[in-house]
This record gives structure tokens, sequence and C-alpha cells, in this order.
């Protein structure tokens, strides 16, 4: 893929793609180049100039930068002394291109930070061997944070209270935490990769309730949360209040929902009324305070870490 790319994700670069800056005022150096990494499969931003660079380079995220040393005006190596005064940058590696070698004499050009000098007309392979170079550690890298981030997420998901799940965009659960497991009865390994519908079977307002396609609803002002009573692998059935929210992938996908269970005490009067093993929503409900007043219990947003969630939350005592 060498055309750019303007969503979030290229911005920032991705654990499967990197974005590469080629800087040099002549655009027909900039075609060639472009036509020599695009067999990479990477994110390539050209820029003519230094300043353009600089600009480019507040935007997103690169895994290696070719710069030309001999561009009119700021040349490569004011350029490069930029970036390194820049601490977003400081780290990202350069690749000096240049067609007379002797611009690199007593080592300016390493001592600014660069990591290699290619000399112009450059050779397609080398080019694309030393630069391969650079993405792949690029992208380790951002493997590895992306790890200890679903790492850290899923400590913290294991600790909470409350029941949480994950499904994936068809619906399809990717993952259950403990207190899920142990209200249903339910080990997760039996669980992930089936939907709703199979593991709670004649739910069909609970399998509607777990489709993606209609989470945006819970963000509408008037969405109440779920209220259902769901049998758990010994048959009992537990009485919940279930909400949910979508998440969105990288790429600003329709990535799947996640959820949370509280349970909730319904009187038998209101069991008898709606029926064993019943799904519906539930009103608000209210209190009233020292003042007399009645008060609704409030709805917070909750902003999970790492996946930049928003869920509708109710308050509920288990």
């Amino acid at each position: 893929m060498s055309e750019e790319r303007n969503d979030a994700a290229a911005r920032r670069g991705s654990s499967e793609q990197a974005n590469i800056l080629v800087v040099d005022d002549r655009p027909a150096n900039l075609l060639v180049f472009r036509t020599m990494l695009e067999e990479l499969g990477q994110n390539i931003v050209t820029a003519t100039s230094g300043h353009e660079a600089l600009k480019r380079l507040l935007e997103r995220d690169f895994a290696v930068i070719l710069l030309d040393v001999n561009m009119g005006g700021m040349d490569g190596f004011e350029t490069a002394e930029y970036i390194r005064g820049i601490h977003r940058t400081a780290h990202t590696p350069i690749i000096f291109l240049t067609a007379y070698p002797e611009a690199m004499q007593h080592a300016r050009g390493y001592a600014l930070g660069a990591v290699d000098c290619i000399i112009t007309p450059v050779i397609p392979e080398i080019l694309r061997a030393k630069v391969q170079v650079f993405v792949d550690l690029y992208l380790l890298k951002a493997r590895a944070h992306l790890v200890e981030a679903q790492r850290a997420t899923q400590g913290m998901i294991e600790a909470l209270p409350n029941p949480i799940f994950f499904t994936d965009s068809e619906g399809c659960y990717r993952g259950v935490n403990r207190a899920w497991e142990s209200l249903f009865g339910f080990d997760r390994t039996s669980v992930v990769g089936r939907k709703a519908n199979e593991l709670f079977p004649g739910k069909t307002e609970l399998a509607a309730f777990s489709e993606p396609a209609a989470a945006t609803q819970v963000l509408e002002a008037e969405t109440h949360p779920f209220e259902a009573s769901i049998p758990g692998a010994d048959g009992l059935l537990h009485d919940v209040l279930c909400y949910r929210a979508s998440y969105a992938t990288s790429d600003g996908e329709l990535g799947g929902l996640i959820g949370t269970i509280v349970r909730h005490q319904r009187t038998q009067a209101g069991r008898k009324k709606t029926g064993h093993g019943a799904c519906r929503h539930a009103r608000p409900r209210r209190s009233v305070g020292r003042d007399g007043r009645h008060h609704e219990n409030h709805r917070d947003d909750l902003q999970h870490h790492g996946l930049g969630l928003r869920c509708e939350m109710g308050v509920a005592s288990g």
C-alpha cells in the first residue's frame, strides 16, 4: 500500500503497517522512491522540503526517514538537526540520500543521528533491504507495546467484581472474565467462539441484545439497560441488568461489543408479570433522598483503558 492514508491508524502507525517518510525537493525523485518502496507494503509519506518533513513528523510516527542531503533551502543536515531536537522524533532512524559521498565528510551526518547513507542513483534491492530492517524493528516494537497493553487491560478486567464479556463483530464471544464464569458456571474455553443464542437457547431478545450492530443504541439519551433472567450452566436463573457498548478496531471498523452485567433483585410479582426467563428493557430506578426528592440512578461514561470505549453504566447493588 503506497498511497498515503489520512485515518487515525495511518497517523500513529499500527502493529501491521509502518509509515515511511521520504524527503526530497525533487518530485521526480519522490516518485522513483515511492515506486521502489511500494513492494514493502507499507504506508509511504512524502515531503518536498525540510519544513514539510517536520510538519509530517508532528502528524504521525515513522519507522524510518529517507532524507536527501542536498536540498535547497533547509538541507538534509539542518533538517536532521531539527528532527533530533524534537522529543517525539529524537530516536527515529534517518537514512541520508546523496549523490555526493563527500557530503558525509567528517561524519557530520552520523553525528546528527543518521543510521546509514545511500549513494544515489539508488539500487532498488539495496534500498528496500535497508528500509525493511527498520520497518521490521518498528513493527516488532509496536506489537510488543500492544501485547503489554492487552496484558494490562486483561488484568484490570479480571479484577473487576462485575461480569464482563467481549464479542467480535459477528456477535461471537471473544472473552469473559472470572466474575462472568462464576455467575453463569461456564468455563471461558467453552464460551469463546460461540454466540449468546448458543449458550442461552431460546433467549431471542438476549441474542438480539448481543449483536454489535445494535450496540450504539446504548448511547442514546432514552435507552435503558437490558433486564433478563438468564440460566447458568446448572439451569438456575439469574436476574440481571446488562449494559453494553460497541468498540472500534485500530482501523476505525466495528470491532464488536464490550458489556457488563449486574445482579438485579426482581420481586416475585414482577417475575410473575414478565414470566420466568423473560427479557425486557428496565426502566431507570428511582430512590428517595434525604431532601424528600426522587432521584434517578445516574449514568457514567466509562472510558475503558486502551480501547477507547464509551459504556452506559448504572448504579446497582450486587
